[in-house]
């Protein structure tokens, strides 16, 4: 059975959450997923590659459903998140694909006061509304039952049954764009390749502009690692998870609110070096209580010119 696995990051200014958009078989369903209660009274409007615009209100932080619409590899997707004047309020990927006027219509239209004349009829409406944009989650990336029993005998003979982020990162290997990459990729990219896209050697202005939606990306969708934010003041960290439960960590490091430096590191032991040709630009922080590993070895790049250190002033 096919499965294909899209992932939008929404930005209001900032990342807010992010919609994964899944294929299997010929069904597809969504997971919305926003970092904090978002404010009442927003609707979503998405849009897969040719497919049909598919509009819902947004009723909570997290929200599973089913769109009629195909997906795949190669179809653009564009999300909006609309308030209830349908004004755009936040947006995410290829946003352009959206018919905005539509979606306003299709939202100004479900809003309509309840006239008493015609209170039956609207109330069959908005039913029939609920029904086609608030489908049962129990029948998520399902078409019946039949679809549901050859899904979860997909899930259990590829991977344990896991729920919200973790499912995200057990999933990741199956995304095309895939945020891990291979340790010896990480350190090859921080220290042989210079016009790499995540750990550039050379000097570049106003370098962490570059990779701003790449980093909100990261840190929207990958769990939290507390132990270094308990350890350096000021800073916040994700685990990305990228091969049977070996990960590496990101970091952003700020000051007075203005981010200075994003960090990389790799969990191990301090007598177990880096590779040669990584050595002066890493640097072994111990953690009491990280399962696994004595540490971290961990490398700076300066968020203004790019530049990598192994240690910051």
């Amino acid at each position: 059975m096919s499965l294909i696995r899209k992932t939008v990051v929404i930005s209001h200014d900032s990342a807010i959450g992010y919609i994964t958009l899944i294929k299997v078989g010929s069904t597809v369903g969504a997971k919305l997923n926003f970092s904090e209660e978002p404010p009442k009274g927003l609707w979503l409007a998405l849009k897969v590659g040719d497919g049909k615009q598919f509009l819902k209100e947004i009723t909570a932080q997290k929200e599973e459903f089913e769109i009629d619409s195909p997906l795949n590899e190669s179809d653009l997707i564009g999300v909006a998140v609309l308030n209830k004047e349908g004004m755009p309020y936040a947006s995410g990927g290829n946003k352009d694909i959206i018919n905005f006027k539509s979606a306003k219509e299709e939202i100004s239209n479900a809003l309509l006061p309840k006239a008493d004349n015609q209170e039956v009829q609207i109330e069959e409406k908005v039913e029939n509304l609920f029904l086609e944009t608030e489908p049962n989650t129990s029948k998520v990336f399902a078409e019946d039952k039949e679809s549901v029993t050859r899904t979860q005998e997909s899930v259990t003979e590829n991977q344990e049954p896991v729920t919200g982020k973790e499912e995200f990162v057990a999933n990741e290997k199956h995304e095309k764009e895939s945020v891990a990459v291979n340790k010896e990729d990480f350190v090859a990219k921080a220290t042989k390749t210079a016009d790499s896209k995540i750990m550039p050697k050379l000097k570049i202005d106003n370098f962490y502009q570059t990779v701003r939606g790449r980093m909100e990306e990261i840190f929207t969708i990958n769990p939290r690692e507390t132990l270094l934010e308990e350890l350096v003041p000021d800073s916040k960290w994700v685990k990305v998870f990228y091969d049977k439960g070996e990960y590496y960590v990101v970091g952003m490091l700020t000051n007075e609110g203005k981010i200075t430096h994003i960090a990389y590191g790799v969990p191990g032991a301090e007598s177990i070096k880096p590779p040669k040709e990584a050595e002066n630009f890493c640097d072994f922080l111990h953690i009491k209580g990280l399962e696994g590993a004595e540490g971290y070895h961990l490398m700076f790049q300066n968020a203004d010119d790019g530049l990598i250190a192994s240690k910051i002033d």
